[in-house]
């Protein structure tokens, strides 16, 4: 699809799925579940369904891409909109060709069962114990095989309880609450610009600067002798800038030579591979006194804007990028040869307030001219 029309920005996978009530969630035959990020997850993890009804344990396979940026601000005014009972579902359910009846009957409560199946999820046991360990909401069948590949947010209806007890009844009426949820949704959506806005401004940012912030740290990452940076690593300081993020700035001091540079490499490899930083992405620089440019102001925020930039244009794609999108081409297109650092910095910060939660690591800052 994306071949026959390459201006698509963000997919929507609408349909039902199965239910997992809990104390904690008060999930009903008609709901809606959409997936969105927590701490832990993009708001999709992928398990080994199979290896979970055999033995009776839960296979992790990994968590997923979150949604896009837009769409997240799009469910987080829809939930705001429902909190003041401004609620349009009913409308469009009034508005459908058909309109599906809600089935009149029902089990009041879930019946308990220790029938083992390897059908979908059918094990009422397994579903209840994953609902405790892990929150989950809702089981189907399909999103894993879509979101790290193209961008999408996943909207079910509650057709039934995900167990032993699954029959067709409320099929129809879930995928239409998941309907009405999703042009609800639609229509809160933020602008997603221009496709040739986006071209133009990422060949501009190209042009600017062809520097390759990954070869450098590979590069730099090659003279680090195994273990030597743990003791930062493993230091409490570090790991709750990291982890418990209490501590926002985190900075480290030396004499020249001291290998401060080396951990940063260090530093930088641990962030990307922990769980939490792989949803956001990781920004990096290396002030080196052996190449002048590096120590160029304007040459610095070009490269934290090309590291952004990329990550933006998967991930947000609303009015405010495309503010700074079109930023990029009137400061830097055609009539302007030399980048301004002030401009530079305004939409450098404009693409943070974004990402608020991006991870920056800048080695030699006191190296700056």
């Amino acid at each position: 699809m994306r071949l026959s029309f390459p201006s698509i920005q963000v997919g929507l996978m609408v349909g039902i799925g199965g239910g997992v009530p809990s104390t904690q969630s008060d999930i009903r035959l008609g709901d809606v579940v959409v997936g969105r990020p927590t701490r832990d997850s993009g708001g999709v993890i992928q398990y080994d369904f199979g290896k979970t009804v055999r033995d009776g344990q839960f296979k992790h396979q990994g968590s997923l891409n979150k949604p896009l940026y837009a769409v997240l601000t799009a469910m987080s005014r829809l939930q705001a909109q429902h909190q003041l009972q401004q609620n349009a579902s009913h409308d469009y359910f009034q508005g459908s060709r058909q309109v599906i009846l809600k089935p009149a009957s029902i089990l009041s409560t879930l019946v308990k069962t220790k029938t083992d199946s390897n059908q979908v999820m059918k094990h009422g046991a397994t579903r209840d114990r994953l609902a405790q360990q892990y929150g989950f909401l809702c089981f189907e069948m399909e999103a894993a095989g879509l979101v790290d590949h193209f961008p999408c947010a996943v909207i079910r209806g509650i057709c039934d309880y995900a167990d032993s007890h699954k029959n067709k009844e409320w099929q129809p009426y879930a995928a239409m609450t998941a309907a009405a949820y999703t042009k609800e949704l639609l229509g809160v959506m933020p602008s997603m610009g221009t496709p040739e806005t986006a071209r133009t401004a990422k060949a501009i940012l190209r042009n600017l600067s062809q520097y390759d912030h990954e070869r450098v740290h590979r590069r730099l990452s090659h003279k680090r002798v195994a273990n030597t940076t743990q003791w930062f690593i493993d230091h409490p300081d570090f790991q709750n800038w990291l982890l418990e993020r209490s501590i926002r700035s985190l900075w480290c001091t030396g004499k020249i030579g001291s290998g401060k540079t080396i951990i940063a490499t260090s530093a930088v490899d641990v962030i990307k591979g922990n769980a939490v930083s792989r949803q956001v992405p990781t920004i990096f620089f290396y002030c080196e006194p052996d190449n002048p440019r590096t120590l160029e102001g304007t040459f610095v925020l070009i490269s934290l804007i090309n590291q952004l930039y990329p990550f933006l244009s998967r991930g947000t794609a609303g009015d405010e990028f495309v503010n700074v999108q079109k930023a990029i081409v009137t400061f830097f297109g055609t009539d302007r040869t030399q980048p301004d650092f002030w401009d530079l910095r305004d939409i450098m910060m404009d693409m943070n307030s974004l990402i608020p939660d991006a991870t920056y690591i800048l080695d030699g800052l006191d190296s700056l001219n």
